[in-house]
């Protein structure tokens, strides 16, 4: 059966749900990264992170949801930046 996969890439972590078409959700997974604040009033975040998080999210649901290595049909982002 087909499964999906929602992103939000936020401001500490990257958030992941694999769902079917029906709306059931199969799983959740959250990765943290780092933000960078060297001085007050100022963030910075390593987009090398972000990847890292992804890899580490996707791999979570591919453990929780083995079938998503056949059956993913897409992924979609977003991003409240």
């Amino acid at each position: 059966m087909a499964c999906y996969i929602g992103v939000d890439l936020g401001t500490s972590s990257i958030k992941m749900i694999a769902a079917r078409g029906d709306g059931t959700i199969l799983a959740t997974t959250t990765s943290p990264f780092s933000i960078l604040s060297e001085e007050p009033l100022y963030s910075e975040e390593n987009p090398q992170d972000w990847l890292q998080a992804f890899d580490d999210a996707f791999s979570q649901l591919l453990l929780e949801v083995p079938q998503l290595a056949s059956d993913l049909e897409a992924i979609s982002f977003w991003s409240d930046a």
